[in-house]
């Protein structure tokens, strides 16, 4: 009888053994074993294009070692394909010094998101949904544009002025800087203000005063009225600006050395401000090359594109 029982007992617990091993299989705490978490993380989904010409517009010598990627200004419906052109070659003064020093290279104005999906364009305003989705569309376009390059054997330079920044940092935060060879960023930021971000979504778009950090509240103007990108005109462009700018950027981008990125601020522009202490932290941290253009220019959001500071780009370009 107690060898029965002992049987008994012997059963019983491997019964229970059983059943809580059968329980632990859902378990989502389960550890995955060495290597695969980080396999994990580094999978990241992008959007592929058929056609890579359709993502750009190129101008220069395309036999160039290398290519500068340009990221315009915006958001905007159209594609700019003047901002690396001296255009007026019969008034000197009006061109911009930063083209004489790329004039050598191919230079590719790439698409963005509004430019390139066009079914946004006749709407008032655009959600978060969409706004999110022509995010990732930015960063793949710019991503689809560096590969290709590379794989031709290009030493590729990507630069970006106000929202063309943004644009970048986009690409930072999805893929990293390793592909491109350096990065520009002219005249944008990582943290915009938030009362600035809210504006825009609201269309009524606030700004900087002359000290870069003063928020000033928006007036309409009288040319608003017939200025085809103004927020009477082009709802969708602030709200989607609004969106797009108002993400932490020094908390999405998870690089921890950024070597080949210079940022370049001014201290007085009105448009996206100058750059917080927690920002040049960020950047300093990461061991990014930093421009600070001071007060005394007369427009620090255009002041990249005139020397000395386009000299300095371009050293940073030939180093």
């Amino acid at each position: 009888m107690k060898t029965i029982s002992r049987l008994s007992q012997l059963l019983t617990l491997l019964l229970l053994t059983l059943l809580l091993s059968c329980s632990n299989d859902d378990d989502t705490s389960t550890i995955l074993p060495s290597g695969e978490t980080e396999k994990i993380a580094t999978e990241i989904k992008f959007q592929e294009f058929p056609d890579i010409n359709k993502l750009y517009v190129g101008k220069g010598n395309k036999n160039s070692d290398t290519v500068i990627i340009f990221e315009q200004g915006g958001p905007s419906i159209e594609l700019s394909l003047y901002c690396l052109e001296n255009v007026n070659t019969d008034n000197p003064e009006e061109n911009n010094d930063l083209a004489d020093h790329l004039v050598d290279y191919y230079r590719v104005y790439a698409h963005q998101a509004l430019s390139f999906d066009k079914k946004n364009n006749k709407k008032d305003k655009i959600n978060k949904q969409e706004a999110l989705r022509l995010r990732e569309l930015n960063a793949d376009i710019l991503n689809a544009l560096i590969t290709q390059f590379k794989n031709n054997g290009k030493t590729v330079i990507v630069i970006g002025h106000s929202y063309g920044g943004f644009v970048i940092q986009q690409y930072l935060s999805k893929f990293g800087n390793k592909k491109a060879d350096k990065f520009i960023i002219m005249a944008s930021r990582l943290n915009m203000d938030l009362q600035i971000s809210e504006s825009w979504k609201k269309i009524t778009p606030n700004h900087f005063d002359i000290d870069g950090k003063t928020i000033l509240p928006y007036k309409e103007e009288k040319e608003d009225l017939t200025d085809p990108e103004s927020p009477q005109n082009a709802p969708l462009i602030f709200s989607l600006g609004g969106y797009h700018v108002e993400e932490r950027f020094t908390e999405t981008i998870k690089i921890t050395s950024i070597e080949n990125l210079l940022y370049v601020h001014a201290l007085n522009d009105q448009q996206t401000g100058r750059l917080s202490i927690e920002e040049l932290h960020f950047l300093n941290q990461r061991n990014s090359k930093i421009i600070e253009i001071p007060n005394t220019t007369e427009d620090g959001h255009s002041a990249p594109f005139i020397e000395p500071y386009a000299s300095q780009i371009s050293d940073f370009i030939n180093k």
